[in-house]
């Protein structure tokens, strides 16, 4: 089945590079400036896996979109988040502001993830055909993508940045009747541990 870029939106979160800014518990440890440089690479190849995607690309930065980067050649839309809102909140604002543009089919995903794919995006895509909600689990509890029909209710209450996230999302689905489907499970790259997992991102390389 063809995608159609009229009915599917990939929503993008992701954040300028700056020292301090970004991959925080790396630069703990490996120094902020070596976190950029891992965060580069990471959106690098997240820009990779979805330019081929046949959807409307929108991005949503951590703070004002900058005058031109790497996903102006990309995305159809270019967007600023709101920095004083929680995680929950500005992700249900990306999903309305798409569904309330007509999109069936809402998908979004960070930029941490080394192991996300084309092929997995696009499963995701076809999936939601099919279920009202997608989730690609994260190893660590959380979630790297969501998938949506409806702008349904899924971030309040949710402990973000924990292990509880992905089970108090299950949890709000089962109790709302939404058949789910479970993507692979996949590893973020979030502290220097994980660079022995994914050498290719390591600062030094």
């Amino acid at each position: 089945m063809s995608l159609s870029a009229a009915s599917d939106t990939l929503l993008i979160f992701v954040k300028t590079p700056r020292p301090g800014a970004v991959k925080t518990r790396l630069g703990k440890t490996l120094g902020h400036e070596n976190a950029v440089v891992v965060y580069q690479k990471l959106l690098a190849h997240t820009a990779k896996v979805v330019k081929p995607l046949p959807v409307e690309k929108v991005v949503w930065y951590g703070n004002q979109p900058p005058h031109s980067d790497r996903w102006v050649a990309i995305a159809h839309q270019r967007k600023a988040q709101n920095p004083e809102a929680s995680l929950g909140t500005r992700m249900a604002k990306a999903f309305k502001t798409a569904f309330d543009q007509g999109r069936q089919r809402v998908v979004i995903i960070g930029s941490d993830c080394p192991e996300l794919s084309s092929a997995l995006l696009k499963e995701a895509f076809t999936e939601l055909k099919r279920h009202p909600v997608v989730i690609g689990p994260a190893a660590d509890g959380g979630y790297y993508l969501l998938g949506m029909q409806k702008p349904y209710p899924l971030f309040e209450n949710i402990d973000w940045s924990t292990d509880k996230v992905l089970r108090q999302t299950q949890a709000k689905t089962q109790e709302l009747g939404l058949k789910t489907h479970l993507l692979p499970t996949l590893h973020d790259l979030d502290h220097e541990k994980d660079l022995a997992k994914f050498p290719a991102y390591d600062p030094s390389n």
